[in-house]
């Protein structure tokens, strides 16, 4: 676990996720996961569908994974959340298959050096055979 005091001592320009060319917004979500605003843990978490896109994991999702252990660890308010998205992660899904069934022929492929389409347009694939997926060419 990363206490978020260290977030910037990671080189996010270096990082890829589904929707920037870097990761340099990545930091600040996971700072709000700390804040003391008024939001609902559901508020606070939803930001980080930015990391799984298309239910894929990508090279910032990676770096990411510590920093949100140690808030599911220390913010009481938004641990139910992450303790379930780190738990997609590691199945290489994203939160989009919450509750829903895999996919026809889903096995979660999409590993280094495969293809990259057998998560996206809303397919949930099933529990990843070699590990977290990680999106090719974004790879850590």
């Amino acid at each position: 676990m990363r206490p978020p005091e260290e977030l910037d001592s990671v080189d996010r320009a270096s990082l890829r996720h589904g929707l920037r060319a870097d990761a340099s917004n990545v930091p600040r979500i996971i700072r709000a996961l700390y804040g003391d605003d008024g939001r609902s843990a559901h508020e606070r978490v939803s930001p980080l569908w930015v990391l799984t896109r298309w239910n894929e994991v990508y090279s910032a999702t990676l770096a990411a994974i510590p920093f949100l252990a140690h808030a599911a660890a220390h913010v009481p308010l938004v641990r139910a959340e992450l303790i379930h998205r780190l738990a997609n992660i590691a199945d290489g899904r994203g939160p989009e298959c919450a509750g829903r069934r895999p996919a026809a022929g889903a096995g979660g492929d999409a590993v280094p050096g495969g293809s990259g389409r057998g998560t996206r347009q809303g397919a949930c694939p099933g529990p990843a055979r070699h590990g977290a997926a990680v999106h090719p060419g974004r790879s850590p």
